[in-house]
């Protein structure tokens, strides 16, 4: 096991389980080429076990800080975060077990490449833009689902970046079947889009689901142009209502032009989603 590697197994996890994932994540950083100076892997067997240590974290960082952490679980098996102040990886076995592994794997990978470029807690404690706040202060969009929204625009940029980086880095094959399974709607997914049609407060935190997913894909799609990807992703754009469709293609355009600095990256992004928010408001 690399020495920058902390391992915490949490809930009855077999060992030889959690030698398996330790070695990945090594051959993993072997393969980038670079990796933090340490980072915590934290091994969950159930979705209960990390649910509870995300509760008892949010509690811990609120005391701290006075401000709380997402509560929205991310659809994927491992996630990454550095509210800590030290890149931290966690791992829900029980979800890696109930979705392929290839696809597992590359959700694996992703987090690895997360403590990378999104390793400390400035990434994850981003202030408001002042003309979202100003929107806030104004009612166009619930307070608490305006800080949702812009939570996701956050991790919608940070997934581009970790997309650019694995597929520049090669993992290429592994990320094409990990968004041929994220990209998939559900049937339950158009049922709430209709219901959006009518209600600020649901469509806006829908657009930027959206925009979270084809913004990770894009990267890979200029380099693969892989048609089952392209049809999935413009079945996803499809969802789009045509009188939003405009300032949303907008947001996606602007994805070509992100450099290297992430909360550059994110506050150029924002722009884009205050011109969406600012026509809403007016329909």
């Amino acid at each position: 096991m690399k020495e920058n590697l902390y391992v915490v197994v949490k809930g009855n996890v077999p060992q030889e389980k959690v030698r398996a994932i330790v070695e990945e994540i090594s051959k993993c950083y072997e393969k980038l080429g670079v990796e933090p100076e340490f980072c915590e892997v934290l091994i969950f067997r159930s979705r209960y076990d990390i649910d509870r240590f995300i509760e008892e974290e949010n509690e811990l960082v609120y005391s701290r800080l006075g401000v709380r952490i997402s509560g929205i679980a991310p659809d994927s098996s491992v996630t990454h975060f550095a509210w800590r102040g030290w890149p931290t990886i966690a791992i829900c076995m029980n979800d890696m077990g109930n979705r392929p592994w290839d696809v597992a794997l590359a959700e694996l990978r992703r987090a690895v490449a997360h403590s990378i470029l999104h390793g400390s807690p400035k990434y994850y404690f981003i202030p408001l833009p002042k003309k979202l706040f100003d929107l806030k202060n104004k009612g166009v969009v619930h307070p608490n689902i305006l800080d949702v929204v812009f939570y996701i625009l956050t991790t919608a940029v940070k997934s581009f970046e970790v997309t650019r980086f694995l597929v520049n880095k090669g993992f290429v094959d592994c990320q094409r079947k990990l968004y041929r399974y994220h990209l998939r709607i559900k049937p339950e997914e158009k049922d709430v889009w209709k219901k959006a049609i009518n209600d600020i407060n649901i469509l806006v935190p829908l657009l930027m689901d959206v925009f979270k997913v084809l913004s990770g894909v894009t990267p890979l799609i200029e380099v693969v142009k892989d048609p089952v990807l392209i049809a999935l992703y413009e079945e996803n754009l499809n969802l789009i209502p045509k009188y939003v469709k405009k300032y949303f293609s907008s947001m996606l355009d602007k994805l070509h032009k992100l450099g290297e600095d992430t909360l550059e990256n994110i506050f150029s992004v924002a722009d884009e989603l205050y011109k969406l928010l600012n026509y809403l408001r007016f329909l």
